[in-house]
């Protein structure tokens, strides 16, 4: 949770960022103005001119340096992303910090055959030889979101600087605390120019300011409202764009499938990180002849979730309150408009301070259509919605008929079916008897 505020003495302004458990104060952090933002683009610029020079050798270096560095700082970046986001310490390691190692060790071993120069020959009319080259764009801009905010950031970082490009990073204004470990992280870096890497702080409004002082490319994570004002922002002055936005993933489960490790999957991917993630299964279809054995096994998995007991629990509260009433909101909608919440009380233990205020227990919700929001907009929370379909084609259109199109998973013993059922999905990415995986794996596209 995130406010501003303006100090007495000055005409700064502050994000007063608070603590997702306990709506404490957490940290405050200056808000950048114009003057700020054009410093920040000039130092990258000056940066960049002399770091586009190194060699491929110089960066891979680099990349090791900046992974010792995250190592020796390994207890401390947990703790930092769990305070500012309210996740539990698995899943600020697992999901939020060690993909970012797995990146850097993949740059560090293949750097030289992605950006080496690339001989091209013609044999005929007459023969020829050509030779391609990768050059770095310049300074590029990444706007992160606060559901992952470290390994969301971190990602595009390594990637532009290991391509030979500088970096300024707006991190979200929920959870600006890992913005500024994360910029610590790049200060004072051997034998590089520095500020390889500058961190600004604010809302959509220092974002959209730092657009305008013209980047060469812009990565966003976020909205697809953000992103559409990010792209309108950006094209006035023809900067590229790279947006990874919201999902409403859907997971199907034919009637062939293991049911038990299917609701265990189902379970895990609605569920973790509080379902703030953009892979997270937003839309369950079963097949009508397992739709009864799956919902108990569902109900058999949530009773076992720890909600709120420490950092040491399954799931932390929701990031950002706003974000708390729009799952609420959506889940009244759907009852009021005739779907049915299963009773799958978990097992809580809270901590001595009582429950926290951001707190949101997992819901199933049945009997729910493609009229409901819960079932056609992104929801980013702890909620499965479930429907049933009688045969593929059925599944096929109902997964299909959606706006979005990021993620999906599909759960049967028949592999062969499964995949000629992932193929005639409109989606970017698609698992088979697993679900969420498939996200941060260096060698995927």
């Amino acid at each position: 949770m995130s406010a501003t505020s303006t100090c007495k003495h000055s005409h700064d302004t502050f994000i007063d960022n608070d603590d997702p458990t306990t709506l404490k104060r957490l940290s405050q952090h200056r808000i950048a103005t114009e003057a700020d933002i054009q410093s920040a683009v000039a130092a990258a610029r000056k940066a960049g001119h002399e770091w586009k020079r190194y060699s491929l050798s110089a960066r891979r270096r680099l990349l090791r340096e900046i992974r010792l560095r995250l190592m020796d700082r390994l207890p401390e970046m947990v703790d930092t992303i769990c305070r500012d986001t309210g996740k539990v310490q698995v899943e600020a390691l697992m999901a939020d910090i060690y993909p970012v190692f797995d990146l850097l060790s993949y740059y560090e071993k293949n750097l030289a055959r992605f950006l080496s120069p690339v001989r091209r020959s013609r044999r005929w009319l007459p023969p020829q030889t050509g030779w391609v080259e990768y050059a770095p764009r310049g300074v590029v801009a990444v706007i992160a979101p606060w559901n992952y905010p470290f390994q969301l950031a971190m990602v595009p970082i390594i990637t532009a600087l290991a391509a030979g490009n500088t970096v300024i990073l707006k991190p979200s204004e929920i959870t600006p605390l890992v913005g500024e470990r994360i910029e610590a992280l790049f200060q004072d870096l051997s034998e590089v120019p520095n500020p390889l890497v500058q961190v600004i702080h604010g809302g959509g409004a220092v974002g959209e300011a730092l657009i305008k002082n013209e980047p060469e490319l812009v990565f966003f994570t976020g909205s697809v409202a953000t992103g559409k004002k990010v792209m309108g922002t950006a094209s006035a002055s023809l900067i590229p764009v790279i947006l990874e936005l919201g999902g409403k993933d859907p997971f199907i489960v034919l009637e062939d499938a293991h049911v038990a490790r299917a609701a265990a999957g189902a379970v895990y991917a609605a569920f973790a990180n509080t379902g703030q993630l953009c892979i997270s299964a937003e839309r369950v279809y079963v097949h009508e002849a397992v739709a009864a054995p799956f919902l108990e096994y569902v109900k058999a998995e949530i009773q076992r979730i720890r909600v709120d007991t420490g950092r040491s629990g399954d799931i932390g509260p929701l990031t950002d309150p706003e974000q708390k009433r729009h799952v609420q909101r959506q889940i009244q909608e759907a009852l009021d408009a005739g779907a049915e919440q299963l009773d799958t009380p978990p097992a809580v233990a809270a901590e001595e301070g009582g429950d926290p205020p951001n707190r949101l227990n997992p819901k199933v919700l049945t009997r729910v259509d493609h009229h409901m929001a819960i079932m056609k907009d992104e929801t980013f929370g702890p909620v499965m919605p479930v429907m049933t379909f009688s045969h593929d084609e059925e599944a096929i259109e109902m997964a299909n008929d959606s706006s979005f199109g990021l993620n999906a998973s599909i759960w049967s013993r028949d592999l062969r079916r499964a995949q000629q059922m992932a193929s005639e999905l409109v989606v970017g990415s698609c698992s088979i008897n697993d679900v969420i995986k498939n996200v941060g794996n260096p060698k995927l596209p």
